[in-house]
């Protein structure tokens, strides 16, 4: 998930300046990243009964904090088997936010503060990227927020690149549902052949705007290339790995694009366990998307109602 977005731009520096953003390395955020793993992992070796304690809410009716078991989700809706994975969910996390839905952990009692931070830097470079695809995207749209102050300040046209961020400005509070997960796959515990295993992750794009992923060194996650080939995205040290969701390949009428992924198992990897952490960064709940080009290849849509039914349909599948 590199770079996983149709480039339709000519200009080389561009190119480079997506390329920059996206594949940003060394950016300040990588001892957190580590830190995170850590107590993610000293989390889930805790007891099942333990875990349950912070078993996250209805997804629609609460704020989806907390502990998500095994057995529960499947992202693969056409395959139909669950995914072999435990998660944990962090979302709304400002001062209007009950405490209650985010208790302290006593058993890992770093996790809460942790977690939060990550969330909160998560959110900064996630802004920061979008600015950088609106720029590209060469958009020469209005933003509300900005109609009272000079569009262009040094050369730099903030219509341009507020296109995208600014339907992304509630990202931590109730009013928007991006959310970050810690994610936990265990080891296959079977003798099976390796065609026959079930997948870590099944295969899917993801729903929102952007997706920001950090993954240890395990392996596993694979990507579809546009001629259907499933290509593995190997670890690269202090990076985070960008990808594209369904709402933004809406927005912008398929330049970029939400690229397909899974995870796998391997015989190198059955013995294994594999984390992740993803953020996954939402439009607003009351932002409709629609395309910013005029076209209308795709009809307006309410970012929550998508958000909304994509979930419900992963989850239904851990009901069967």
């Amino acid at each position: 998930m590199l770079l996983l977005i149709a480039c339709p731009f000519g200009e080389t520096s561009r190119i480079s300046l997506l390329r920059n953003v996206f594949l940003t390395a060394g950016f300040g955020m990588m001892g957190e990243i580590e830190q995170a793993f850590q107590v993610s992992k000293g989390f889930f070796s805790l007891g099942s009964s333990e875990k349950a304690k912070y078993k996250s809410g209805d997804w629609i009716k609460d704020s989806f904090h907390g502990y998500v078991p095994p057995d529960l989700e499947g992202l693969d809706t056409d395959y139909g088997q669950k995914d072999m994975k435990e998660s944990f969910n962090l979302r709304p996390i400002i001062k209007e936010t009950d405490s209650n839905e985010f208790p302290e952990i006593p058993d890992v009692p770093k996790m809460k503060a942790c977690l939060i931070d990550l969330y909160q830097n998560c959110k900064i470079l996630h802004q920061r990227i979008l600015e950088i695809m609106a720029k590209g995207l060469k958009l020469k749209f209005p933003c509300p927020m900005l109609l009272l102050q000079p569009n262009r300040v040094l050369g730099y046209d903030f219509r341009d690149t507020m296109a995208l961020a600014s339907k992304c400005g509630q990202i931590g509070t109730k009013r928007n549902c991006t959310t970050l997960r810690t994610l936990y796959y265990p080891p296959l515990q079977s003798d099976d052949e390796i065609e026959d295993m079930p997948m870590r992750c099944g295969e899917h794009s993801d729903y929102g705007a952007i997706t920001l992923l950090f993954q240890d060194t395990t392996g596993g996650l694979e990507v579809r290339s546009v001629d259907g080939r499933w290509i593995p995205v190997q670890h690269i040290p202090d990076t985070v790995l960008v990808n594209l969701g369904d709402l933004m390949q809406r927005w912008t009428s398929d330049v970029y694009r939400a690229a397909k992924h899974r995870v796998v198992f391997s015989p190198k990897t059955v013995n294994l366990s594999r984390q992740s952490i993803a953020f996954f960064g939402n439009p607003d709940d009351d932002a409709i998307i629609e395309c910013l080009d005029g076209s209308n290849k795709y009809p307006p849509i309410s970012a929550l109602d998508y958000i909304i039914a994509r979930t419900k349909k992963s989850f239904s599948i851990g009901d069967t």
